[in-house]
C-alpha cells in the first residue's frame, strides 16, 4: 500500500484520479553543491587573533623587559600565504599580547594545526616553544637563568654623622633562610658570601648604643646583587644631657625615644643651626608639640619648658627648608 503526503481534495463527482509521482533529489546531492560553495566563500573570509605570551624564570617568577617574538604562516587560500613576524617586550607581569594577527577561515578549516613559533630573550639567555596558531590563546616560555655565585656587602653607619660603625652585628637571611650573624670591620663593612646573583638577601644591623635597623637590604628575585654595597644606617640611642650633632646633610631627621629619666619636671632645650634654615620640633610620645623653633639659620637659643606627660620619652624632628641637603645642626635636652 502506498502512502502519500501532501494535500488531496476529494470530489464525489469524480470517479477516476490520476496521480503523478516525482522522485525528490537525495540529500547528498545538496551536500555536493553546498561544500564547494562554502569552500569558495571561505577563501574571502578573513579573521584576526590575539595571543598572550608570558616569560618566567625557572621559579615561575615573571620576567620584565624580555624581548619576545612570534613567527607563523597566514594562509588565505591554496595559492596565497604570508609569513607573519611580530615582536614586543614584556611588562611587569612578564606578559606581552600579540594583537590583530591575520588569519582566514580557509586556514582554520584546512590548517587548524598550523604551528606558530614563539621565542623569548633576556640578554644572552633564550627560550622558545611552538604552539598551534588557531587554538592557542596563551603561551608561557620559561627561561633558565644561570646561577653565578657572588657576594654582597653591607656597611653599617651612624645615621647622624655618617661614620662607619665597627663591631656591629649583622643578621643575614638569604632566600628566606637564616645565614647567621656577621660582624662589621673597621670600615663598618660585612661581606655576605656564598650567594647567587639572583638571590633574595635581607640584613638587619644592631650595635650597643644604637637602635636596631630591621629593614635593610631586601632584593626582589631577579635583581642582580653582585658586588652590591648597601648602607644600613643606625640611629643612636639618645639620653637627656647628651648632645646630638648632625652634619651629613640629610634634609629630614627624626630622633626618637630620647630618655628623659622621668615624666615630669622642667628641662632646658639648647639648639644651634648653621647657615641653612632648619626647624626643630620637640614632641612627647603622644605626639603633643612641646617646642617648635620655626625655621632658623645661624642661630642658637635655649628654651625652658615644663614636662608633665605619661611617658618619659620625647622625640625631636628636624626639617630643613625646601628639603635642602646642606643643613648642619646640634641640640641638647637637659635632664629634669
Amino acid at each position: 500500500m502506498a502512502q502519500y503526503k501532501g494535500k488531496f481534495n476529494y470530489d464525489p463527482s469524480v470517479t477516476d484520479y490520476e496521480c503523478k509521482v516525482r522522485r525528490g533529489l537525495p540529500w547528498w546531492f545538496w551536500l555536493l553543491i553546498a561544500i564547494p560553495l562554502l569552500l569558495i566563500a571561505s577563501l574571502f573570509i578573513r579573521c584576526s587573533r590575539e595571543i598572550t605570551v608570558q616569560v618566567v624564570d625557572e621559579a615561575n617568577n615573571p620576567i620584565e623587559n624580555a624581548e619576545v617574538a612570534m613567527l607563523y604562516t597566514a594562509r588565505y587560500c591554496p595559492w596565497l600565504k604570508e609569513d607573519i613576524a611580530r615582536h614586543g617586550e614584556t611588562n611587569s607581569k612578564g606578559e606581552y599580547q600579540f594583537k590583530d594577527l591575520p588569519c582566514s577561515v580557509w586556514s582554520y578549516i584546512f590548517y587548524r594545526g598550523e604551528k606558530a613559533e614563539f621565542t623569548a630573550r633576556l640578554g644572552n639567555i633564550e627560550g622558545s616553544r611552538t604552539a598551534p596558531f588557531h587554538t592557542t590563546d596563551r603561551v608561557v616560555i620559561k627561561l633558565v637563568i644561570p646561577q653565578e655565585e657572588c657576594q654582597a656587602q653591607v656597611r653599617v653607619i651612624d645615621n647622624f654623622t655618617g661614620a662607619p660603625i665597627a663591631g656591629a652585628e649583622v643578621l643575614v637571611t638569604v632566600d628566606g633562610s637564616g645565614r647567621g650573624i656577621l660582624t662589621t670591620d673597621g670600615q663598618g663593612l660585612a661581606t655576605i658570601s656564598g650567594i647567587y646573583n639572583r638571590s633574595r638577601v635581607s640584613a638587619a644591623a644592631r650595635h650597643p648604643g644604637y637602635l636596631p635597623n630591621d629593614t635593610t637590604i631586601v632584593d626582589e628575585p631577579g635583581i642582580n646583587i653582585r658586588d652590591k654595597v648597601t648602607d644600613i644606617p643606625l640611629d643612636p640611642k639618645v639620653l637627656c644631657n647628651q648632645t646630638v650633632e648632625h652634619y651629613t646633610g640629610d634634609p629630614h631627621v627624626m630622633v626618637d625615644k630620647i630618655d628623659m629619666g622621668t615624666n615630669s619636671g622642667t628641662v632646658n632645650f639648647t639648639y644651634y643651626t648653621d647657615s641653612w634654615e632648619d626647624q626643630l620640633i620637640v614632641r612627647d610620645e603622644n605626639g603633643r608639640v612641646l617646642i617648635d623653633t620655626g625655621l632658623v639659620a645661624t642661630y642658637s637659643n635655649r628654651v625652658t619648658v615644663p614636662l608633665n606627660f605619661s611617658t618619659r620619652y620625647v622625640s625631636v624632628e628636624i626639617i630643613s627648608k625646601d628639603g635642602a641637603a646642606g643643613s648642619v645642626w646640634e641640640f641638647t635636652i637637659d635632664c629634669p
